[in-house]
């Protein structure tokens, strides 16, 4: 990841439309893994695709975060 785009990100997560956002999937994640409504095997492979997109944009601010962490440490131990 830049330094810009890193920037960028956390920019993005400290606005109040990032945290609502957030809020959105992880409401939506809780209903995606309800699986009462599944009436098909096609309808279970499409409703865990959804689920795995929601919890990776879930994931978004975390996995920068560690990312950024990674390359402190990686450059402090160089």
């Amino acid at each position: 990841m830049t330094d810009l785009s890193a920037e960028a990100a956390r920019t993005m997560f400290i606005l109040d439309g990032w945290t609502q956002f957030i809020e959105y999937v992880d409401e939506q994640i809780k209903v995606q893994e309800s699986i009462d409504n599944v009436e098909s095997e096609q309808a279970l492979f499409t409703a865990k695709g959804r689920l795995e997109v929601l919890r990776a944009v879930a994931a978004y601010e975390d996995t920068i975060k560690l990312m950024e962490e990674m390359e402190e440490y990686d450059a402090s131990n160089l």
